[in-house]
């Protein structure tokens, strides 16, 4: 009986170590690229930003989650479509709690990830209450169970 109570709480820190490093890489990309946080901005400001980028990097925060991930994946897909439109050379990584997912060299750690991405405007993409709110070094998109379609980028040239 000893025994399978030692397992049991032994995978239950397993679990509640998981959910934090989860939450904790979230929080990282949430902050900014730095950890300092970002200044909200107007979609003006965004429009102004994103014209005269030339790369920009896409993250999808995943929660391996089918139904979910499948959304943020979703969304992220039209972000990345609306964005090479605009002639814009995008970077896609995923974070998958422990992971960050890179299409050219498969898993690597989460500071690697940020170590590449920090400097470049990227966009968050993750499941939350539907939201999208503009920063200057980032944009966090949040999809939830409501969302229907994809998720686009109109950003038009006005000067």
């Amino acid at each position: 009986m000893k025994r399978e109570l030692a397992i049991f709480f032994g995978i239950v820190i397993l679990m509640a170590v998981a959910l934090y490093v989860q939450q904790d890489a979230y929080r990282m990309f949430r902050n900014g690229n730095n950890g300092n946080g970002d200044k909200e901005i107007s979609f003006e400001e965004f429009s102004d930003i994103i014209l005269a980028k030339d790369e920009v990097v896409l993250v999808m925060n995943l929660q391996q989650n089918e139904f979910r991930d499948r959304i943020v994946i979703g969304c992220s897909i039209g972000i990345a479509k609306s964005l090479g439109s605009m002639g814009k050379t995008v970077r896609n990584y995923a974070i998958d709690g422990v992971y960050c997912i890179k299409p050219d060299l498969g898993n690597v750690s989460k500071a690697e990830c940020l170590d590449e991405i920090d400097g470049t405007y990227f966009f968050n993409i993750g499941y939350g209450k539907g939201s999208t709110r503009f920063y200057e070094h980032k944009t966090e998109i949040l999809v939830d169970e409501d969302f229907q379609g994809e998720c686009d980028i109109v950003v038009v040239d006005t000067g």
